[in-house]
């Protein structure tokens, strides 16, 4: 009978583990997120979170250019936001209890079915986030969906980013696709070696 895990101790338990660290591997985009503690996700005083949970976003100022600081008093504004945990993806499988009677065939049940299940949880759930950040970005440079690789382009979110007063610290990033890597490379190719050392 399907999935019946009554052989190997703790079969589901390892196979869940396994596929949780796999699905964090293959997340790109996500690893770049800010996290909430998980607290937020346990929920509080025993009360769960529920399908949306609140994150809280830095408080801002305004600097002042007078001493006097006792008159320009500014309030600490800490805002919420809310974020629904919309995002769902499964890839549902069928494994009989012969394939997890030992722990080489949970090994090979692993290799064979989760980790490809995984991958496309990876790629859905990336391609959704992407898709997600893209809408609520409003002050965007380039062309969105473009795989050009251009420098200008790149200094331009830059100074963009400086122009918002985005922290300049090492929550900074930039992802590109395999085609706007290879771009990249390819006109950059003669920086690699001078031309006389040749």
């Amino acid at each position: 009978m399907a999935n019946l895990f009554n052989q190997m101790k703790d079969a589901p338990g390892v196979i869940a583990k396994t596929a949780a660290r796999m699905l964090s591997d293959e997340l790109q985009f996500c690893k770049s997120i800010d996290k909430v503690p998980a607290e937020e996700y346990n929920g509080k005083n025993g009360y769960s979170a529920g399908d949306t949970i609140q994150i809280s976003k830095p408080a801002r100022f305004i600097p002042q250019t007078a001493f006097d600081i006792t008159s320009t008093k500014q309030d600490v504004t800490e805002e919420k936001v809310s974020l629904p945990l919309d995002i769902i993806s499964t890839v549902g499988v069928e494994i009989d209890s012969l394939e997890h009677a030992t722990e080489i065939q949970v090994k090979s049940v692993i290799q064979r079915v989760i980790k490809p299940a995984v991958e496309a949880i990876a790629q859905n759930v990336e391609n959704r986030m992407l898709e997600k950040a893209t809408d609520a970005t409003f002050n965007s440079v380039g062309t969105a969906g473009s795989n050009v690789f251009d420098t200008d382009t790149i200094l331009s979110a830059k100074e963009t980013m400086n122009k918002y007063l985005c922290p300049k610290d090492d929550n900074r990033y930039f992802l590109s696709d395999s085609t706007a890597s290879r771009k990249a490379v390819n006109a950059r190719k003669g920086l690699f070696q001078s031309s006389d050392e040749i």
